[in-house]
Protein backbone atom coordinates (compact mmCIF):
# COMPACT_ATOMS: atom_id res chain seq x y z
CA UNK A 1 0.00 0.00 0.00
CA UNK A 2 3.14 2.51 0.97
CA UNK A 3 4.21 1.75 -2.52
CA UNK A 4 1.20 2.79 -4.41
CA UNK A 5 0.49 5.62 -2.29
CA UNK A 6 4.46 6.89 -3.05
CA UNK A 7 3.74 6.09 -7.22
CA UNK A 8 0.32 7.87 -7.45
CA UNK A 9 2.40 10.85 -5.20
CA UNK A 10 5.48 11.18 -7.37
CA UNK A 11 2.94 11.16 -10.51
CA UNK A 12 0.85 13.79 -8.98
CA UNK A 13 3.39 16.15 -8.00
CA UNK A 14 4.78 15.80 -11.63
CA UNK A 15 1.96 16.82 -13.31
CA UNK A 16 1.36 13.65 -15.10
CA UNK A 17 -1.83 12.53 -13.69
CA UNK A 18 -3.12 15.85 -14.28
CA UNK A 19 -2.22 17.12 -17.36
CA UNK A 20 -3.97 17.01 -20.72
CA UNK A 21 -1.00 16.66 -22.83
CA UNK A 22 2.89 16.10 -21.69
CA UNK A 23 5.10 17.81 -24.25
CA UNK A 24 8.51 16.85 -25.14
CA UNK A 25 7.68 13.02 -25.97
CA UNK A 26 9.15 11.81 -22.45
CA UNK A 27 7.59 9.08 -20.72
CA UNK A 28 7.19 8.38 -16.67
CA UNK A 29 7.60 4.77 -16.01
CA UNK A 30 7.31 3.29 -12.67
CA UNK A 31 10.23 0.11 -11.68
CA UNK A 32 9.60 -2.05 -8.91
CA UNK A 33 12.58 -4.47 -8.30
CA UNK A 34 13.27 -7.14 -5.87
CA UNK A 35 15.44 -6.47 -2.99
CA UNK A 36 18.12 -8.01 -2.87
CA UNK A 37 20.26 -7.45 0.49
CA UNK A 38 23.47 -9.15 1.66
CA UNK A 39 23.40 -10.82 5.20
CA UNK A 40 24.76 -7.44 6.83
CA UNK A 41 22.13 -5.40 5.39
CA UNK A 42 23.42 -3.86 2.01
CA UNK A 43 22.33 -3.50 -1.20
CA UNK A 44 24.19 -1.92 -4.32
CA UNK A 45 21.57 -0.02 -6.45
CA UNK A 46 21.47 2.64 -8.89
CA UNK A 47 19.52 5.42 -10.05
CA UNK A 48 17.67 3.64 -13.36
CA UNK A 49 15.25 6.81 -14.25
CA UNK A 50 15.50 10.71 -14.29
CA UNK A 51 13.38 13.23 -12.48
CA UNK A 52 10.05 13.88 -13.60
CA UNK A 53 9.86 16.47 -15.95
CA UNK A 54 6.66 17.73 -18.07
CA UNK A 55 8.30 20.14 -19.23
CA UNK A 56 9.98 17.76 -21.80
CA UNK A 57 13.57 18.55 -20.32
CA UNK A 58 15.09 15.37 -19.80
CA UNK A 59 17.98 14.44 -17.31
CA UNK A 60 16.51 16.03 -14.62
CA UNK A 61 17.58 15.43 -11.01
CA UNK A 62 15.88 13.66 -8.09
CA UNK A 63 15.53 14.40 -4.26
CA UNK A 64 16.81 11.35 -2.28
CA UNK A 65 13.75 11.40 -0.11
CA UNK A 66 11.54 10.91 -3.35
CA UNK A 67 13.36 8.04 -4.66
CA UNK A 68 13.80 6.08 -1.34
CA UNK A 69 10.78 7.69 1.07
CA UNK A 70 12.21 7.49 4.39
CA UNK A 71 8.83 6.79 6.12
CA UNK A 72 8.98 3.58 4.24
CA UNK A 73 12.51 2.37 5.34
CA UNK A 74 14.00 1.67 9.01
CA UNK A 75 15.37 4.75 10.94
CA UNK A 76 19.06 4.00 11.13
CA UNK A 77 19.33 3.28 7.27
CA UNK A 78 22.19 4.86 5.53
CA UNK A 79 22.56 5.59 2.05
CA UNK A 80 25.91 6.49 0.53
CA UNK A 81 26.43 8.16 -3.11
CA UNK A 82 29.26 5.58 -4.91
CA UNK A 83 32.34 7.43 -5.39
CA UNK A 84 31.40 10.34 -3.08
CA UNK A 85 31.43 11.62 0.68
CA UNK A 86 27.86 12.15 0.06
CA UNK A 87 26.34 9.84 3.30
CA UNK A 88 22.85 10.57 4.27
CA UNK A 89 20.93 8.20 7.81
CA UNK A 90 17.38 8.20 8.53
CA UNK A 91 16.77 9.83 11.51
CA UNK A 92 13.59 8.97 14.73
CA UNK A 93 11.72 11.37 12.56
CA UNK A 94 11.70 9.61 9.80
CA UNK A 95 14.08 11.91 7.81
CA UNK A 96 16.98 11.83 5.55
CA UNK A 97 19.99 13.92 7.50
CA UNK A 98 20.87 15.35 4.20
CA UNK A 99 18.63 15.27 1.40
CA UNK A 100 20.91 15.42 -1.80
CA UNK A 101 19.82 15.61 -5.31
CA UNK A 102 20.82 12.53 -7.32
CA UNK A 103 20.77 11.93 -10.83
CA UNK A 104 19.66 8.94 -13.73
CA UNK A 105 22.87 6.71 -13.23
CA UNK A 106 24.11 7.68 -9.59
CA UNK A 107 24.82 4.09 -7.69
CA UNK A 108 24.33 3.79 -4.32
CA UNK A 109 25.16 1.32 -1.18
CA UNK A 110 21.87 1.24 1.42
CA UNK A 111 22.53 -0.27 4.49
CA UNK A 112 19.55 -1.36 6.30
CA UNK A 113 20.43 -1.67 10.16
CA UNK A 114 17.97 -4.60 10.73
CA UNK A 115 20.71 -6.82 11.09
CA UNK A 116 23.13 -5.09 13.57
CA UNK A 117 19.65 -3.90 15.71
CA UNK A 118 18.44 -8.12 15.69
CA UNK A 119 21.14 -9.34 17.18
CA UNK A 120 21.44 -6.06 20.05
CA UNK A 121 18.03 -7.15 20.51
CA UNK A 122 18.72 -11.00 20.90
CA UNK A 123 21.37 -9.43 23.83
CA UNK A 124 18.99 -7.16 25.38
CA UNK A 125 20.87 -4.56 24.14
CA UNK A 126 18.47 -2.46 23.05
CA UNK A 127 15.09 -2.42 23.17
CA UNK A 128 13.19 -4.34 20.17
CA UNK A 129 11.20 -1.69 17.90
CA UNK A 130 9.21 -1.68 14.64
CA UNK A 131 9.33 1.58 13.85
CA UNK A 132 10.16 2.53 10.38
CA UNK A 133 9.49 -0.58 9.30
CA UNK A 134 6.78 -0.42 6.58
CA UNK A 135 3.22 -1.91 6.68
CA UNK A 136 4.82 -5.61 5.77
CA UNK A 137 3.52 -6.00 2.34
CA UNK A 138 6.21 -4.37 0.43
CA UNK A 139 8.90 -5.45 1.66
CA UNK A 140 10.22 -7.55 -0.53
CA UNK A 141 10.57 -4.44 -3.36
CA UNK A 142 11.57 -0.98 -3.73
CA UNK A 143 10.02 0.94 -6.22
CA UNK A 144 12.03 3.96 -8.50
CA UNK A 145 9.70 6.66 -10.24
CA UNK A 146 10.57 8.99 -12.62
CA UNK A 147 11.07 9.88 -16.17
CA UNK A 148 12.25 6.59 -18.72
CA UNK A 149 15.93 6.52 -19.76
CA UNK A 150 18.42 4.12 -21.34
CA UNK A 151 21.30 2.78 -19.91
CA UNK A 152 24.73 4.87 -19.91
CA UNK A 153 26.97 3.74 -22.12
CA UNK A 154 29.91 1.46 -20.63
CA UNK A 155 33.46 3.32 -20.25
CA UNK A 156 36.82 1.86 -20.18
CA UNK A 157 37.39 -1.08 -17.80
CA UNK A 158 40.87 -1.25 -16.28
CA UNK A 159 42.48 -4.03 -17.30
CA UNK A 160 43.07 -6.54 -14.00
CA UNK A 161 40.85 -4.39 -12.56
CA UNK A 162 37.69 -4.14 -11.10
CA UNK A 163 35.02 -1.42 -11.69
CA UNK A 164 31.81 -0.84 -10.43
CA UNK A 165 28.72 -1.00 -13.58
CA UNK A 166 25.18 -0.48 -13.04
CA UNK A 167 21.40 -0.84 -15.11
CA UNK A 168 20.67 2.33 -14.85
CA UNK A 169 17.83 1.76 -17.92
CA UNK A 170 13.85 1.52 -16.84
CA UNK A 171 14.22 -2.21 -18.74
CA UNK A 172 16.14 -5.39 -17.86
CA UNK A 173 19.34 -6.28 -19.45
CA UNK A 174 20.92 -9.63 -19.62
CA UNK A 175 24.94 -10.17 -18.59
CA UNK A 176 25.80 -11.06 -22.25
CA UNK A 177 24.86 -7.29 -22.84
CA UNK A 178 26.56 -5.90 -19.45
CA UNK A 179 29.66 -5.15 -22.12
CA UNK A 180 30.17 -5.28 -25.30
CA UNK A 181 33.25 -6.96 -26.36
CA UNK A 182 33.77 -9.45 -23.46
CA UNK A 183 37.08 -11.30 -23.20
CA UNK A 184 37.47 -14.93 -21.75
CA UNK A 185 38.33 -14.57 -18.13
CA UNK A 186 36.12 -11.54 -17.07
CA UNK A 187 33.73 -12.12 -14.40
CA UNK A 188 30.38 -10.20 -13.28
CA UNK A 189 29.90 -9.84 -9.59
CA UNK A 190 26.69 -9.51 -7.67
CA UNK A 191 24.97 -9.49 -4.28
CA UNK A 192 23.08 -12.31 -3.24
CA UNK A 193 20.46 -11.91 -0.80
CA UNK A 194 21.02 -13.15 2.63
CA UNK A 195 24.95 -13.55 1.59
CA UNK A 196 28.09 -11.92 2.29
CA UNK A 197 29.33 -13.63 -0.48
CA UNK A 198 29.29 -12.57 -3.94
CA UNK A 199 27.49 -14.32 -6.96
CA UNK A 200 30.39 -14.58 -9.67
CA UNK A 201 29.59 -15.28 -13.12
CA UNK A 202 32.72 -15.39 -15.67
CA UNK A 203 32.82 -15.68 -19.29
CA UNK A 204 34.76 -18.38 -21.22
CA UNK A 205 35.78 -16.74 -24.36
CA UNK A 206 31.94 -18.08 -25.62
CA UNK A 207 29.41 -17.91 -23.08
CA UNK A 208 28.35 -16.52 -19.58
CA UNK A 209 28.77 -19.16 -17.24
CA UNK A 210 28.00 -19.97 -13.36
CA UNK A 211 27.95 -22.55 -10.64
CA UNK A 212 24.48 -23.76 -10.83
CA UNK A 213 22.09 -22.83 -7.77
CA UNK A 214 22.31 -26.11 -6.11
CA UNK A 215 26.32 -25.83 -6.21
CA UNK A 216 26.52 -29.33 -8.13
CA UNK A 217 27.65 -28.17 -12.02
CA UNK A 218 27.72 -25.36 -14.25
CA UNK A 219 25.52 -23.93 -16.16
CA UNK A 220 25.44 -21.22 -19.30
CA UNK A 221 24.25 -17.86 -17.84
CA UNK A 222 24.50 -15.72 -20.69
CA UNK A 223 20.58 -14.95 -20.56
CA UNK A 224 20.62 -14.37 -16.47
CA UNK A 225 18.86 -10.70 -15.98
CA UNK A 226 20.09 -7.84 -14.29
CA UNK A 227 17.38 -5.37 -12.98
CA UNK A 228 16.71 -1.65 -14.03
CA UNK A 229 18.11 -0.39 -10.77
CA UNK A 230 20.71 -2.88 -10.28
CA UNK A 231 24.60 -2.02 -9.51
CA UNK A 232 27.45 -4.43 -9.46
CA UNK A 233 31.21 -5.03 -10.28
CA UNK A 234 32.85 -5.97 -13.45
CA UNK A 235 36.20 -7.66 -14.04
CA UNK A 236 38.33 -7.20 -16.45
CA UNK A 237 40.78 -9.91 -17.25
CA UNK A 238 43.87 -9.09 -19.37
CA UNK A 239 43.81 -10.22 -23.15
CA UNK A 240 45.20 -13.35 -24.47
CA UNK A 241 47.17 -11.49 -26.49
CA UNK A 242 48.85 -9.94 -23.64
Amino acid sequence: MKATLAIMACLLTAGFLTAAEVSGGNNAVVIKKSIVKSSNGYQFICVPVDGLDISGTTGGTIKLSTFLPPEDLESGTTVTKYGTTDTSTINDSAEWSSDFNLKGGDILWVKDPDKVRTVLETFGLVAATSENTGDGDDDDEIVFCGQDRTRSAVGDLTVGGVTALKNDASAAITIANAVTGAQAGDEVLRLVSGSSNYKTYWYDGENWKAYADNGFGIVTADNIEIAAGEAFYYYRAASANE
